[in-house]
């Protein structure tokens, strides 16, 4: 059934996907579980609800077999909903961060992932905590994972040798002035 429902999907038969994998959820199916995760996050043939989605990922995240890619789908929901908050409402959800934080540490000990990475980069630049050596430390793994963040890292990398002087910073290094 797994098989016909990921096929279904692929064919733009999201209704069919849906009936199929909505059966295979009652039976505590972890594939049949990240699958609709996976529609409801991104909008697959439903409406896009991050809600349904995470209550999919928490259901998945129980079965080993399901646990890494659960736990990383989730991470980075929350990263993500937390990242368009204002800081007062940032702060109401610490929860939420602290829980993506967990998440995504753990799954990036278990692989190697650049997306993950980049993403413990932005908890690190401030979002969580300010922590500019594992920021620049996780911005280089991900820029070596996957080039696409090397742009990024080497605009950190010159952000980081801006020269300081007398509580200026050179605008011409860097293009910020610090009074």
């Amino acid at each position: 059934l797994i098989k016909k429902a990921k096929s279904e999907l692929q064919n733009k038969l999201p209704h069919s996907a849906l009936i199929r994998l909505t059966y295979l959820t009652n039976k505590n199916n972890s594939e049949a579980l990240l699958l609709l995760g996976e529609m409801y996050q991104y909008g697959k043939g439903v409406n896009r609800d991050e809600n349904i989605a995470i209550s999919y990922y928490k259901k998945a995240i129980n079965d080993p077999k399901s646990k890494y890619k659960a736990s990383r789908a989730l991470g980075l929901i929350y990263l993500h909903s937390i990242s368009r908050m204002n800081r007062g409402d940032q702060i109401k959800h610490v929860h939420d961060t602290n829980w993506a934080y967990s998440s995504l540490s753990s799954v990036y000990k278990t692989k190697k992932d650049a997306e993950v990475a980049y993403a413990l980069y932005i908890l690190h630049r401030g979002l969580y905590t300010r922590n500019e050596k594992k920021a620049r430390q996780y911005l280089k793994e991900a820029s070596e994972i996957d080039s696409k963040y090397l742009s990024a890292y080497n605009s950190f990398k010159s952000e980081q040798v801006c020269i300081l002087i007398k509580g200026t910073i050179i605008p011409l290094v860097c293009g910020i002035i610090v009074v």
